[in-house]
């Protein structure tokens, strides 16, 4: 049970910080390549730093989240500056598409040539609790306090007027003196640099690949969609009940046609929900 609502927290977390810039015009498909980035750095600095895998040596776990926060908000930022924004400028959206797609792809090569191709993970004892044959984990503690920060945070009195008037009317927002491109600059860092840690997490629980950003992206993708009438709320809780629908499928048949279970289970739900 743990197990598959870890699942869905974990790709609710992937949904979310997706979201927070979804809600601004962006559609950043690479955003899970940007995970696995951030995922695979910090597996190298705490191996690199001295890091034993027979206990948590805090220091090296702490060199490995910070090198993979600020290495996620970089790639996120280069991302959105360098692709995303020249076609939000001109009202593209379906091109936004393509070209996070492509640049998916050449962040997932990158990290393959650069780190290699092999699936990376650390297998550090942390069992807090254990619950019918599942086990919580420390660094899920750890996702579920990264996910509340982050939303306290956005929704603070500095940002949630701005961030809130934006996600409504982009254009309108601008017209009322929000500072679109300071708002998308620090949204974006913001959610690159959650995306670095959810990589670190990630490895702590289970494991990350080359190439495995873009199956976590569909998937809180999926979940964003159905979720979107109902705001950045209705999108977390479709990205989770996606996580949990996809493990729970998975359990019970084969892993690879849960994936295409549960896609065919959202595009049903688009169907019905057209305004999604």
């Amino acid at each position: 049970m743990l197990d598959v609502l870890r699942s869905g927290l974990v790709l609710a977390a992937i949904g979310g910080s997706f979201a927070l810039t979804y809600q601004l015009g962006y559609v950043n498909l690479a955003f899970g390549d940007v995970i696995v980035f951030g995922g695979t750095l910090a597996w190298w600095v705490y191996r690199l730093s001295g890091g034993s895998l027979q206990s948590i040596s805090g220091g090296s776990l702490l060199a490995a989240a910070s090198a993979a926060a600020v290495a996620g908000a970089a790639c996120n930022l280069l991302v959105h500056r360098g692709v995303l924004d020249p076609l939000l400028q001109r009202s593209m959206r379906m091109p936004q598409v393509l070209a996070s797609l492509g640049v998916s792809l050449i962040l997932s090569s990158a990290t393959g040539l650069l780190f290699g191709v092999q699936q990376r993970n650390l297998p550090i004892p942390q069992v807090v609790m254990t619950l019918g044959g599942s086990v919580l984990r420390a660094s899920d503690i750890g996702l579920l306090a990264l996910l509340l920060i982050a939303f306290t945070v956005l929704r603070s009195g500095r940002w949630l007027l701005p961030y809130q008037a934006a996600a409504s009317n982009r254009a309108l927002a601008g017209l009322w003196g929000v500072e679109l491109g300071s708002l998308s600059f620090n949204v974006a860092l913001m959610s690159g640099a959650v995306a670095g840690l959810l990589g670190c997490h990630m490895i702590l629980s289970e494991s990350v690949r080359p190439g495995a950003g873009i199956e976590r992206m569909l998937l809180a993708f999926a979940g964003v969609l159905v979720g979107r009438p109902s705001g950045l709320r209705g999108m977390l809780l479709g990205s989770f009940g996606v996580g949990v629908g996809h493990h729970a499928l998975a359990i019970l048949i084969a892993p690879w046609f849960s994936m295409l279970g549960v896609l065919f289970a959202v595009g049903v739900i688009l169907l019905v929900r057209r305004e999604a």
